[in-house]
């Protein structure tokens, strides 16, 4: 044999070797486990894993339990040279506090990570509230900032709050709002999610979050309008020196002012519109009124419950709540006049729902507890018997659409718990825990289905895999289509034609050109209802 030949096959050996030592991985919760919680590893490779135990190690490399290997799993769909196949390390029964734990299969080992009780939390909370610190918007423009399409022009102080992202000084209630069913609640849920958490956990969430939370308080009252409703948004086209900004950008309309205003859609819009006022950016609009979806229910929940637990900032605990009362009356007074289609659906229901909760714990006023059980009726009168939600009612009023949200998944339930300190009567206690129960057994059913080691809570499929169920229609299948601009052939109508080869998609890919933020839109057949009658 050759010595280049000997080198080969050291080598391919040496690799082998590699490949070998280092295919199976250990994958942990590196924050921590509860101490009384489920406690899973997850042990993966790329090919078949042969053992069948791991070990539970201390900080001093000590083994502390024994880990029998849940069966070996694959999953439908996964594929790549990384991590086909996977074992469960399942270590629920052990529950000793401590620092500095790793699962061990073998020579791998997970990254270490802790034990004990409300781990997350005492572990993260700290860095949580630092983080909204550091996020928040002291633009001086705020305290009298123009109001979109107001002639003459109007302004208001709207100062406060929190940025959207890092590279976006933009403010929010909700955005999306001409989503209708993915609306999220954005700035509103930072002050009850810290409210609640402070709650839960004084010794975690103390000075600080009290702090940040009058500073998430005091802006959601000056995003009161005088009329009642809450302005949605600040926008001011994502900064001065975001990309949108650069050189191929400039041009009529690409530029706006920084003002308080709605994002919109080009639903309707000439292709001068388009050209002129969206250019990338977000069609600016007057429908900056918030529904109780888009942002006001949350909002008035906030102020409900930091007037409640005696919060206050540049305004009183007195104000807050009178803030939030003054606002949920004039949403009772106009229930649908804000909405995008003129109607309510489940994101209403569960944020009026927890307004009207918060509003009777800050008063114990019985106007607010008759509210609250009529707001989850109409939430539990969403809910199927296998314990799913559907969105809402259609124009005819029949319901429709299974509910899903990016964001807001779990949030019937976290309303329905709420209101479950609200209820007077022990029956209706008793149908909320039912209605909590049925919809949770809903979601383990459907995310351990099939074979799911990481556990991804799973999403309700109308259709099963196997047949039955009702028909599915694609409602954009073959319709009118237009879009910001194409590539070639690549026509927007291609991306709802039949047919799953390259060409059945749209492209916006322009050589030379700026490439974000370019849309495609479809017209389903039924026309969107413009707001009417707004202040």
């Amino acid at each position: 044999m050759s010595q280049q030949s000997v080198k080969s096959v050291l080598l391919a050996i040496l690799c082998a070797a590699s490949a070998a030592f280092a295919q199976v991985t250990v994958v942990a919760n590196n924050v921590g486990y509860e101490k009384t919680g489920t406690k899973r590893a997850v042990v993966q490779s790329a090919s078949a894993i042969a053992a069948t135990e791991a070990q539970l190690v201390n900080a001093g490399g000590t083994v502390v339990h024994t880990i029998a290997l849940g069966p070996q799993q694959t999953v439908a769909q996964w594929s790549g040279p990384a991590f086909r196949f996977f074992k469960v390390a399942d270590f629920t029964p052990f529950t000793t506090d401590g620092d500095g734990y790793r699962v061990r299969v073998g020579t791998a080992e997970s990254f270490p990570f802790s034990i004990g009780e409300k781990i997350l939390q005492t572990k993260t909370g700290a860095d949580q509230v630092a983080f909204f610190n550091g996020m928040r918007n002291t633009d001086p423009r705020d305290r009298n900032l123009p109001i979109f399409g107001s002639t003459p022009t109007r302004t208001h102080n709207i100062y406060g709050g929190w940025w959207d992202a890092t590279g976006d000084p933009g403010k929010h209630l909700s955005h999306l709002a001409y989503s209708n069913y993915l609306t999220p609640q954005q700035i509103p849920m930072v002050v009850w999610a810290l409210l609640h958490a402070m709650e839960l956990q004084p010794d975690v969430y103390g000075t600080a979050a009290r702090s940040e939370t009058a500073w998430g308080a005091d802006y959601l009252l000056r995003a009161l309008a005088p009329g009642g409703y809450f302005y949605m948004s600040v926008f001011d086209n994502w900064g001065d020196e975001y990309r949108w900004q650069s050189a191929d950008a400039q041009g009529p309309g690409t530029r706006g002012p920084r003002e308080i205003c709605a994002w919109g859609t080009w639903e309707g819009r000439t292709a001068s519109d388009i050209d002129n006022t969206f250019n990338g950016d977000g069609l600016r609009t007057a429908d900056y009124q918030s529904a109780m979806r888009e942002g006001a229910g949350v909002s008035i929940a906030s102020l409900a419950r930091a007037a409640k637990a005696g919060i206050s900032g540049d305004s009183s605990a007195a104000q807050y709540l009178a803030g939030a009362k003054r606002a949920y009356a004039h949403l009772k007074e106009n229930p649908t006049r804000y909405q995008f289609n003129n109607r309510q659906n489940i994101i209403d229901y569960y944020c009026g729902l927890l307004a009207a909760s918060e509003l009777y714990h800050a008063t114990n006023e019985q106007e607010y507890r008759d509210e609250a059980r009529e707001w989850a009726d109409k939430l539990l009168g969403l809910q199927t018997d296998d314990g799913w939600f559907y969105s809402g009612p259609n124009a005819a009023g029949d319901l429709y659409r299974p509910f899903h949200h990016a964001a807001e998944e779990g949030f019937p339930v976290v309303a329905l718990w709420r209101y479950y300190y609200t209820a007077a009567a022990s029956s209706d206690k008793q149908r909320i825990l039912d209605a909590v129960r049925k919809n949770l057994l809903h979601y383990r059913k459907i995310t351990y289905e099939a074979s799911n080691p990481f556990e991804y809570a799973k999403m309700y499929r109308a259709v099963p895999v196997d047949g039955g169920g009702p028909t599915v229609v694609d409602l954009a299948l073959g319709k009118p289509a237009t879009a910001s601009r194409s590539e070639g052939s690549f026509t927007p109508e291609k991306a709802f034609a039949a047919g799953t080869t390259n060409d059945s998609r749209w492209s916006s890919f322009q050589a030379g050109a700026q490439n974000d933020s370019q849309w495609i839109a479809v017209d389903l057949g039924q026309g969107i209802q413009d707001r009417q009658g707004r202040p």
